[in-house]
This record gives structure tokens, C-alpha cells and sequence, in this order.
């Protein structure tokens, strides 16, 4: 994993999800600030697709138990690690992305 990546919204397919993320985001009482195009950097609120046609806001990286944010796992202990167990198992998601 990077440490950064980038959306552009050029790209007809991801700016269809992020119009939808965008849309579901303004209806919400509490509207989230969205990362939605240019450089994404860690802790940004980026969007999501978590299945088909849902798409939802999340926050890139992991809190460690000191607080610090994780971004990076390796893929060959991830499973090992309780911080990413969990998620590598049940919570996988696809992030829009250019580059």
C-alpha cells in the first residue's frame, strides 16, 4: 500500500460512485467531508463500495491501541494480526481510484 492515492473523476465509472456517495452523503442529516477527487492522503473520509450498488464514507487506515493510524499491513501476516484479521475476513471494500 501507498502512502497517497489519487481520484480522477475524468474517469466515467469512478465519478459515477462518487456521484452516488455524494448523493447519499447530501440526504444524511449529517453530511461527511468527503475526499472525492485530486490526492487522498491517510485519515482522509474517502469514498466506498462496500457491495453492490452500496457505497458508504470510511475513514483510510486503522487506530492502533496507542492511537496511532496504521495504513500499511503486510499481506503475507496480515491474518495473523488481530488489527487486521477481522477486516481482511468479513469487512473488504473497493476504493475508486486513479492512481
Amino acid at each position: 500500500m501507498c502512502g497517497r492515492y489519487f481520484i480522477d473523476l475524468a474517469q466515467g465509472e469512478l465519478l459515477d460512485i462518487v456521484r452516488e456517495l455524494e448523493r447519499q452523503n447530501q440526504a444524511s442529516p449529517y453530511p461527511l467531508p468527503l475526499k472525492t477527487h485530486g490526492e487522498v492522503f491517510p485519515s482522509d473520509l474517502v469514498p466506498a463500495q462496500t457491495g453492490p450498488g452500496q457505497y458508504q464514507a470510511m475513514q483510510w487506515g486503522f487506530r492502533a491501541f496507542d492511537n496511532r493510524l496504521i495504513i500499511n499491513a503486510r499481506s503475507e501476516t496480515a491474518l495473523d494480526k488481530p488489527l487486521f484479521r477481522e477486516a481482511m475476513q468479513d469487512r473488504r471494500c473497493l476504493l475508486p481510484a486513479s492512481g
